[in-house]
């Protein structure tokens, strides 16, 4: 439950979808309630102090729906967004900088994202959207790490980018809807590879570059 709201990015998420997704569309006779006592415990969980009878600040009732409104940097896909776009702030006045985040941001990553959730139709745009940042992020890297001198390191990390094969969970039998990454990973492999190369070996060609 907590996942399909994380997925919705702090937007609405109607009783009726949450009811039709955490059941598959065959829901028992009072799937609202059991909604409900399911929200109740991670309320407890995400505010501790909230005094009881107090309204929620974090896994908000809206409406007809649930939302979670946390900040930004409370989970690591959050936390990784922001280091990408404060290396591209800073990226062509100190590509060192935009270096040193681009590689923390990158570092944050243990596997595919919500790769528990793979056979969630929901699931899949949230999916795709993390993976191309995390793709699209190894050419900035690539940039300023050949701007900063350091062409093999450049070609190291080129090599590098394919996809995330960290650990999965239990992944549940695909549902209608579901998207396949696989053609996205491959496309940027082959991408990034070329241009570490290219850029690599141009580095290399050039007066007093790193060896």
């Amino acid at each position: 439950m907590l996942a399909l709201l994380l997925a919705a990015r702090g937007e609405v998420v109607s009783v009726s979808r949450m009811v039709e997704e955490l059941w598959w569309g065959d829901a028992p006779t009072r799937a609202v309630v059991s909604l409900q006592v399911y929200v109740s415990h991670p309320r407890r969980v995400l505010e501790p102090a909230r005094e009881r009878r107090a309204p929620a600040r974090v896994l908000v009732t809206v409406a007809r729906g649930y939302a979670l409104r946390m900040p930004a940097d409370a989970v690591d896909a959050g936390r990784f967004e922001t280091l990408l776009a404060e290396a591209r702030a800073v990226s062509s006045t100190d590509p060192g900088r935009a270096r040193v985040l681009l590689r923390s941001g990158l570092d944050l990553w243990r596997g595919p994202a919500y790769a528990e959730f793979v056979g969630e139709p929901w699931a899949q745009p949230e999916m795709m959207r993390l993976e191309e940042l995390r793709l699209g992020a190894r050419e900035p890297l690539l940039d300023v790490t050949v701007r900063g001198g350091d062409a093999a390191e450049a070609v190291a990390d080129g090599r590098r980018c394919g996809p995330q094969t960290g650990r999965r969970g239990p992944r549940r039998p695909a549902r209608r809807g579901r998207r396949d990454a696989a053609p996205v990973e491959q496309r940027h492999r082959h991408d990034c590879w070329r241009r570490a190369v290219r850029r690599g070996a141009a580095a290399r060609r050039q007066p007093g570059a790193a060896r």
